[in-house]
C-alpha cells in the first residue's frame, strides 16, 4: 500500500528548478511546476525530482540506470535533456550522439515497464536581451541559438516517434504561447522574457506552458495515469468504519461519496 507508485521528473536544471518561484510580476508568478503536479497526484503518485543542473545527455545516460535501480515502482517518467547538449561549451553533444543517448535512455526506461515522455529543448534567448536583467557588465557572446535548439528538438521528436512514445515539443509550445512566428525566433531578434528567466531557464510562465503540455500529453497518451482517472490511496475519511478501521481504511476510492 505505501510502496507508493512514482512519477519521476528526469532532466537538467530546468527540471531541478521546477519548484523555484522565478520572475515575479508575471501573470503566473505563483505557479510552481512540480508543486502543481504534486497537487494533481496527491495520494496517487509520488512526484520525484531527479533534475541535475548543467547535465547533458552524456551525463544522463550514465546515471539513469542507478536512478531506475534506486527508485522502485516508477509508473511515469519525463526525460528532458538537450538544452545543454546544444550549446557551444564543454557541455556540447553532437546531434548524432544526442540521438543515440536519448534512444538508449528510452530503451532502459521501457525495459522497466515505465511510461516515458520525452521533452525537447525549448527556446534560447540572446544575451543582448538579458544582460541588464542579469546585471552583466558586458554582454557575453551567445553560446546557443534557436536554430540549434530547434534541430535538437526535431531530432528528439524523431527518436520519440521511432520508439512509439509521446513527445512534448516545448520549442513550438512556447512559440505558440508567445504568438511568434518561427522566422522571428530563428532571427533571435525578439525578447523572450515573457517565458524565460535568462537565456534558457523557464520562469513561472514558461513552466505553466510546460505543465499544460505535459498534462495534455498524459491525458492523450496515458489516460490511465491522468489524475482524474486514478484512485486515491486509502479510504475517504467519512467512509472508514469506526468499528472496523483496519478492515476499511486501506480501501481506495475514486471520488468522495
Amino acid at each position: 500500500m505505501f510502496d507508493e507508485a512514482k512519477f519521476v521528473l528526469f532532466g537538467d536544471s530546468i527540471t531541478q528548478f521546477a519548484n523555484e518561484n522565478f520572475n515575479a510580476g508575471h501573470p503566473n508568478t505563483h505557479f510552481f511546476f512540480q508543486s502543481s503536479l504534486q497537487k494533481d497526484y496527491v495520494r496517487k503518485l509520488d512526484i520525484i525530482n531527479r533534475g541535475f543542473s548543467g547535465y547533458n545527455s552524456n551525463h544522463a545516460r550514465v546515471i539513469l540506470p542507478r536512478i531506475l535501480e534506486s527508485d522502485p515502482n516508477i509508473k511515469l517518467m519525463t526525460v528532458f535533456f538537450g538544452t545543454n547538449d546544444a550549446v557551444q561549451t564543454i557541455q556540447y553533444v553532437p546531434l548524432d550522439k544526442y540521438a543515440e543517448n536519448v534512444s538508449f535512455m528510452i530503451d532502459e526506461i521501457k525495459k522497466k515497464n515505465i511510461k516515458p515522455i520525452l521533452i525537447g529543448p525549448g527556446l534560447h534567448q540572446s544575451f543582448s536581451f538579458v544582460a541588464e536583467k542579469l546585471n552583466l557588465s558586458e554582454v557575453p557572446e551567445d553560446n546557443g541559438n534557436n536554430i540549434t535548439n530547434k534541430e535538437y528538438s526535431e531530432l528528439a521528436k524523431m527518436v520519440a516517434e521511432k520508439h512509439g512514445i509521446p513527445f512534448i515539443d516545448l520549442w513550438q509550445g512556447l512559440r505558440i504561447a508567445g504568438g511568434w512566428s518561427e522566422d522571428q525566433l530563428l532571427k533571435q531578434d525578439i525578447d523572450l522574457g515573457e517565458f524565460l528567466l535568462d537565456n534558457v531557464h523557464l520562469n513561472c510562465n514558461g513552466y505553466k506552458v510546460l505543465y499544460d503540455l505535459l498534462m495534455d500529453s498524459i491525458r492523450k497518451n496515458y489516460p490511465e495515469y491522468s489524475p482524474e482517472e486514478m484512485d486515491f490511496k486509502c479510504q475517504y475519511w467519512r467512509s472508514i468504519d469506526p468499528n472496523n478501521i483496519e478492515g476499511t481504511i486501506f480501501q481506495s476510492y475514486h471520488t468522495p461519496p
